[in-house]
């Protein structure tokens, strides 16, 4: 059975302050995206006995459950990797990114159509986050 475990961050806890502190960075990190990975390990647990019991009524909730927890975790493990106390803002071409500025300039009509579409539906998608 495949089992999940919490990435360690590529970054100190301090390191992007002071837009995130430290302790919030510790607290989602060691805590928040731990519990997604236990969540995800013990459904798999709960799944196979389940499985193996013929306990094929639970099987329905278990799956939803399984698929919250791992969608957590990893939701987590990219916005880990993506975070960055040099980042944000629009991408520029100085920045070797204009193939990324070019698409959302396509796709939006510009980087501040992006943000507000991104934020509207950030704001409006369920998440537990």
């Amino acid at each position: 059975m495949a089992t999940y475990s919490l990435p360690e961050l590529p970054y100190d806890y301090s390191s992007l302050e002071p837009v995130i502190s430290g302790e919030i960075i510790e607290l989602h990190h060691d805590k928040h995206h731990a519990a997604y990975v236990k969540g995800a390990n013990d459904t798999l647990e709960q799944l196979a006995e389940a499985r193996e019991t013929d306990q094929w009524s639970a099987i329905n909730g278990l799956e939803k459950s399984l698929a919250f927890h791992l969608s957590g975790h990893i939701l987590h493990s990219i916005y880990w990797r993506n975070m960055s106390g040099d980042g944000g803002g629009e991408p520029l071409e100085k920045d070797g990114t204009g193939q990324l500025a070019d698409a959302i300039a396509e796709s939006f009509g510009g980087f501040a159509r992006f943000q507000a579409q991104m934020t509207k539906a950030a704001a409006t998608t369920q998440g537990s986050g």
